[in-house]
């Protein structure tokens, strides 16, 4: 036979694995193989191999129309009665499936990797949104905080108290706006040295004699700190003197370390 012959009936012998061959190609088929042809026979092998295989490990599909009429002709032929349409989608056998899966696992696989994609894509859509509400309400209360300062630093009984370095940090300054009335203040201060490991910086609010905690704070690379100054236990007491020591982390209830900043509580 020519090659051109052996195409053909390698296409046979993909319908007859198919179980689609009508009887007058399966004869072909048949008459061909008997000459010999080891090509087509051993195609003919290794289709029907694959095409048992695959009725195992695949689930059974609708079959597209072509195929079940081709089907419905053959039945129709066999038992001498003119070939119809069912309005029920017949059994398919198992044979015709090699046939039939690849385009429809290819459509599932394409409809999962869209579905996939869709998933992602709303999972990153919410990602992106928290993202933006939660920079926006942390610009809310930054804003707030920032008026909370201004309304407290232009109140009428703020003072301003300067804080000037010592030895242990010369070239340290600060400002405190304290409100005796509104029991409420804020510091700033600038140039401070770097803190030993397990440190943090604690403001002194020096009523008389007695020095009372107003909090601790540490501050970034740059040396500067802020902090909003603690309610005083007792705000009806004048507060003589601001300073800043260095304290174990956490605080302390008395100053322990040097001080490093010290203002006295005048209105400036």
């Amino acid at each position: 036979m020519t090659a051109q012959g052996c195409e053909r009936f390698e296409d046979l012998c993909l319908l007859t694995a198919a179980g689609s061959a009508t009887p007058d190609e399966e004869r072909a088929l048949s008459a061909h193989l008997v000459e010999g042809c080891a090509a087509c026979e051993g195609a003919q092998r290794e289709l029907g191999e694959t095409a048992a295989r695959l009725a195992q490990a695949l689930p059974p599909i609708a079959p597209p129309p072509l195929v079940k009429d081709r089907l419905m002709e053959a039945i129709g032929r066999e038992k001498g009665v003119r070939p119809f349409r069912s309005l029920v989608a017949p059994v398919i056998p198992s044979r015709i499936i090699p046939r039939l899966a690849w385009p429809w696992a290819a459509g599932w696989g394409f409809a999962a990797v869209l579905g996939i994609l869709l998933v992602w894509n709303s999972d990153v859509h919410r990602k992106v949104v928290a993202r933006q509400t939660a920079e926006l309400e942390t610009l809310h209360l930054a804003l707030a905080q920032k008026e909370e300062a201004l309304r407290l630093i232009e109140a009428k009984h703020t003072q301003t108290v300067r804080l000037t370095g010592l030895d242990p940090s010369p070239k340290a300054f600060g400002r405190i706006f304290w409100n005796p009335e509104a029991n409420a203040g804020l510091l700033f201060a600038f140039d401070l040295p770097p803190l030993p490991e397990g440190k943090v910086y604690q403001l002194w609010a020096i009523q008389g004699a007695a020095p009372v905690d107003a909090g601790i704070f540490t501050p970034d690379q740059r040396g500067v700190g802020s902090l909003r100054v603690k309610a005083l236990p007792e705000p009806a007491k004048t507060v003589g003197v601001f300073a800043i020591t260095i304290e174990p982390a956490g605080g302390s209830r008395q100053p322990t370390g040097s001080m490093y900043l010290k203002g006295s509580s005048v209105l400036l």
